[in-house]
């Protein structure tokens, strides 16, 4: 997560859209937790739209005061079951009030 946030700090991406994809990850620990979300804080305080693809709930692993993802998801599409659309995606506190939307599936 170091890497990450300094991957960040020496060369910011140039697409206003940014996913974090967690796919291949299988373990977050709490500080890594921290730290990925205080990256996605920074990136979207420098005006990027920033979204998780997070299949594995690694999130939700830390209960901080969000819900997270993962929950009441029965179905398994990736979103609280009743919901049917992208808006309806579950969504992650970053810091500052920021949120971003959290994807179950690619």
């Amino acid at each position: 997560m170091e890497r990450f946030l300094r991957e960040l700090a020496d060369e910011a991406p140039s697409e206003s859209a940014v996913v974090l994809d967690l796919t291949r990850v299988h373990e977050v620990r709490d500080v890594g937790r921290r730290m990925l979300l205080e990256g996605a804080r920074r990136l979207s305080l420098d005006g990027h739209h920033v979204e998780f693809v997070d299949p594995d709930g690694m999130l939700a692993a830390f209960p901080d005061g969000d819900s997270g993802p993962g929950e009441g998801d029965e179905d398994g599409d990736g979103r609280p079951d009743g919901a049917e659309s992208a808006a309806d995606d579950p969504l992650v506190d970053v810091g500052d009030g920021i949120q971003a939307r959290v994807r179950r599936r690619r």
